[in-house]
């Protein structure tokens, strides 16, 4: 039984990338991104390409719900997830006062919400065991603007103890 990964904003770009390198060292993939052609294309691609499972769901990251329906799916198709990619997200290029506060809160629960509501969702820690149900991993990458600053390409291999427990 191959690992699965799940990518967010796998549609283009680096979430497309990362698709194809998962794809490549056997993973099954589920693929979610708002373009949901584009999601069907790279979807028949890969499973031509590398014989693997492709799953994807179209869906808006900026609504909260969407993080519980991407669960839900893996859920009820019975699809462990053993690394989350949280790569979805896009840039903000007027000022702070030109841009609505419907758009700021969008932006924010695509970037950062929307992440840690699928790590919670995903990752389950086994307090007695003091470990991640599965040994999970998740990767966060971002290559993203803020408000006209950009921010460094950060791309970790993370225990997700270490980033969401105090215990080292």
């Amino acid at each position: 039984m191959n690992k699965t990964a799940l990518i967010t904003g796998a549609s283009s770009g680096l979430g497309k990338d990362f698709a194809t390198l998962f794809a490549e060292k056997g993973y099954d993939l589920v693929l979610t991104a708002r373009r949901k052609k584009n999601l069907e294309e790279i979807s028949s691609n890969l499973t031509n390409q590398f014989g693997i499972k492709v799953f994807f769901i179209s869906c808006d990251l900026s609504d909260l719900k969407s993080t519980e329906e991407i669960y839900n799916f893996c859920e009820e198709s019975k699809i462990q997830i053993d690394v989350l990619v949280n790569n979805a997200g896009y840039g903000l290029t007027n000022s702070f006062e030109e841009i609505s506060l419907k758009d700021h809160i969008d932006f924010i629960n695509v970037l950062s919400t929307s992440a840690i509501a699928l790590t919670r969702l995903f990752f389950t820690w086994n307090d007695k065991k003091k470990i991640w149900k599965n040994n999970k991993y998740f990767f966060c990458c971002r290559l993203r603007s803020l408000y006209k600053f950009w921010w460094h390409v950060y791309c970790h291999k993370i225990n997700a103890p270490k980033i969401f427990r105090n215990d080292s």
